[in-house]
């Protein structure tokens, strides 16, 4: 079972970890050549932050059922 203050603790210290990492002007020109390198956007992390502050123990749940189902790793054939 997860809970939703265990949720929150852990989008506090990505978002306390974004914060940090743009703290200096090496970290900041980091981020943001990351962001527009690997999405195409400088300001991808802040609709990411926006967007993973939505996540929901529900959330969490509904994917982690859908990626770790066994059908999603077929067996192999014994010889």
């Amino acid at each position: 079972q997860i809970h939703e203050d265990e949720i929150r603790k852990a989008i506090i210290n990505l978002e306390s970890e974004n914060f940090y990492a743009m703290e200096t002007v090496d970290g900041l020109s980091r981020k943001l050549g990351d962001a527009e390198f690997l999405m195409g956007d400088p300001k991808y992390y802040e609709s990411y932050l926006q967007e993973v502050s939505k996540v929901t123990a529900r959330d969490i749940l509904r994917v982690a059922k859908n990626t770790s189902s066994p059908r999603r790793f077929p067996s192999r054939r014994r010889r």
